[in-house]
């Protein structure tokens, strides 16, 4: 039963960098190279066919970013023991194992004797239920203030 907690250990070790938002230094510069001021305050215009369309004003260099590559993995860099690349389809291999974990323990549960059968399939429920419940009532345990 610790397997997922493993797993998502490991999820950790071998998490994905990511670009971040940038910096004031940085988006001065990008409007400096793109001749805009970051001072002025524009409004833009975002289609999206579920919310029809939305306006953002702020700064074009600041606004402009999420558009961008905000959160995308970075790749192509060597870091601590492995490169970005390997990095990201481990931890892709890890949710295929995540999602396995169930399907996999309930057809080798078959040859456990009946009380662990039990055990493992209320625990299971008991998983399934908890998780349902913090999403459907947005429990939040480890909330800051």
């Amino acid at each position: 039963m610790l397997l997922p907690l493993l797993l998502k250990l490991l999820l950790v070790v071998f998490s994905v960098r990511r670009v971040k938002l940038m910096t004031e230094k940085d988006l001065r510069r990008v409007a400096q190279n793109e001749s805009t001021d970051i001072t002025v305050m524009e409004a833009f215009e975002v289609a999206d066919p579920v919310h029809k369309f939305m306006i953002i004003e702020g700064p074009q260099p600041v606004v402009v970013q999420f558009f961008r590559h905000y959160g995308h993995p970075i790749r192509d860099q060597n870091s601590l023991w492995v490169g970005d690349r390997v990095r990201e389809v481990t931890c892709m291999t890890i949710i295929c194992c995540l999602f396995l974990y169930f399907p996999v323990g309930l057809f080798i549960s078959q040859w456990s004797n009946e009380d662990a059968q039990y055990l493992w399939l209320g625990y299971q429920l008991y998983a399934v239920v908890a998780m349902h419940f913090v999403r459907l009532f947005r429990v939040e345990i480890l909330r800051k203030d």
